[in-house]
């Protein structure tokens, strides 16, 4: 939020110096695409087990992962715009940090795999965006953008040895739906009239609630391993993963009239 507030500052800070009366251009489509790195931040790249003891809390293991992101824009003043933007992050799961904290019952030391898929972020957003012009070749950009965001979490599989016995389990939530938003700055170069190459930092947040998760064991004996969560975990549990993602992304903005 932080990080919010001072772009949101950064943009009211400028608007009185810029003279945005009878300064309409042509109307211009904006299209951009970027690529970059996501470092996850709140519970979502948390690693403990609160997941498992406070039902109402679910924590992400992220690691650091990728974002991509498509943007179309229309530019109704000099400095300003409406754009509509659709992106998505992948972030991997700790599956190193979950096996040793979560299933680190002394028993089943050195008796535990886990395998886990990626978490996938979507957003599709919509919302305001600023251009300052520095000089004739760079601009800083600025946009805030609120809208839908997804949240498929990571199918985690744990694979553990017991007494004999091999258990393949199987952890899987339901995909949580919540409001989004995005800020985000960045520095754009003018290459050509109608093509701009641009890097980018931008902070998605949200707040998506599960409708619960459910537990599988495709192999096992009826008897669990001693800690192990039962199969009556469902949907009836509903869980907030506070989510917070820093993006920084290079990309590539093109201009039509």
């Amino acid at each position: 939020m932080k990080f919010i507030s001072r772009i949101v500052f950064f943009v009211l800070f400028l608007l009185p110096t810029l003279n945005l009366k009878a300064q309409i251009l042509d109307q211009r489509l904006i299209i951009g695409a970027s690529f970059g790195v996501g470092l996850p931040q709140q519970n979502f790249g948390k690693s403990d087990t609160v997941g498992r003891k406070d039902t109402t809390k679910v924590k992400g293991w992220a690691t650091t992962g990728i974002n991509f992101h498509v943007k179309a824009g229309w530019k109704f003043y000099k400095h300003f715009g409406l754009m509509a933007q659709a992106g998505g992050n992948v972030n991997w799961f700790n599956s190193s940090a979950y096996e040793s904290q979560l299933l680190g019952n002394p028993i089943l030391q050195n008796q535990v795999a886990v395998n886990a898929t990626a978490h996938y972020i979507g957003s599709y957003l919509g919302g305001p965006f600023f251009n300052f012009p520095i000089n004739s070749i760079f601009s800083i950009d600025a946009h805030v953008l609120v809208g839908l965001m997804t949240a498929k979490y990571s199918v985690v599989s744990p694979i553990v040895n017991f007494d004999g016995s091999t258990y393949n389990e199987s952890v899987s939530y339901t995909v949580a739906r919540c409001l989004g938003y995005d800020a985000e700055i960045g520095l754009k170069a003018n290459l050509m009239d109608q093509v701009a190459l641009i890097l980018t930092c931008g902070y998605l947040g949200g707040n998506p609630v599960f409708g619960g998760y459910s537990v599988s064991y495709s192999s096992g004996p009826p008897l669990l391993y001693p800690g192990a969560p039962a199969v009556s975990y469902n949907n009836a549990r509903t869980s907030t993963m506070s989510t917070g993602i820093i993006n920084i992304s290079a990309g590539a903005v093109f201009s039509f009239f």
